[in-house]
């Protein structure tokens, strides 16, 4: 996947200039193209808004570690080694690794590159919290594990309540009183503290509520309400297919904004919006076909 969409998003980049489809991110108009073309093979070509799969292709790689570490220690240790790998990251540590490995035994970035923007060290947080969680899904199945992944709590609920207005009282106040960037717009390179708070406040309450049921009221209707739109079957399909989903949604998406500056509706909110709907319909229709015809591609 990461192949074939960076050879294709880096033929569309190049052959669209002078057009400006992403000012931020033009392309390497110095470079050979058969060069370039090489370089995707090896990960050193990475065209904008594909550093992602790379995070994904270097995380996957310890996939077997982390089943090791799960059914021969226990769950404190995994997330002992997971919370130690953030810490290293946002302190930088790995980084001035990297950096003296490079400089004092060997630099192999012109020829192959397993890292891009995204800090695997700091991701690992995120994509082995999932992991753990998705292999208890598996077990459990959809029903159990929406009752037994979490301990429920009242108390926790409103804390993430809490959590979530304070983080979405910054991003409307930001313009009126001065508030930290990192509250509001944090740096996507690493997964920074707020970002952590505000996924696991997101996350628990969305968890809390899809577990109400039972009871009346507004907290029964938004749980009814979350359950059934977590049951939807293009969701279903897109969450099964999330591979294919993303590669073709960045090649969409250059596509969707190549045809509104080639017809002069860069501007319109309209346009931009027809695009977009129209764009995720193809996209939906794509995974469907994809899962019906070609069900063992990942």
């Amino acid at each position: 996947y990461q192949v074939a969409t960076a050879l294709v998003m880096l033929y569309l980049f190049y052959f669209s200039w002078p057009m400006s489809i992403a000012p931020d991110a033009p392309p390497n108009m110095q470079t050979p193209l058969w060069r370039q073309s090489l370089g995707a093979f090896t990960f050193v070509t990475q065209p904008p808004f594909l550093d992602i799969l790379i995070l994904y292709m270097v995380l996957m790689l310890f996939i077997p570690v982390a089943m090791a570490v799960l059914q021969h220690a226990n769950v404190m240790v995994y997330a002992v080694i997971l919370v130690i790998l953030w810490a290293v990251a946002a302190a930088g540590w790995d980084q001035r690794a990297y950096e003296w490995f490079f400089e004092h035994v060997i630099d192999p970035r012109a020829y192959v590159r397993f890292r891009g923007h995204f800090n695997p060290a700091s991701y690992a947080l995120v994509f082995y919290a999932g992991f753990f969680f998705g292999l208890k899904y598996k077990d459990l199945g959809y029903d159990r594990f929406r009752q037994e992944a979490l301990p429920l709590s009242r108390g926790a609920f409103f804390l993430s309540l809490a959590a979530i207005m304070f983080f979405m009282a910054t991003s409307l106040l930001r313009h009126v009183i001065y508030v930290p960037f990192i509250l509001y717009d944090p740096p996507r390179h690493v997964i920074t503290l707020s970002g952590i708070v505000s996924l696991a406040a997101l996350t628990y309450a969305v968890y809390f509520l899809l577990n109400q049921q039972k009871r009346s009221g507004l907290s029964g209707a938004l749980s009814w309400l979350l359950d059934r739109a977590l049951r939807m079957p293009f969701l279903v399909t897109l969450g099964q297919n999330s591979l294919f989903v993303y590669s073709l949604h960045v090649i969409m998406v250059f596509l969707g904004s190549f045809a509104l500056v080639a017809l002069g509706l860069e501007g319109s909110r309209a346009a931009a919006i027809a695009v977009m709907f129209g764009f995720l319909a193809l996209l939906i229709s794509a995974a469907y076909l994809k899962k019906r015809y070609l069900p063992s591609l990942p």
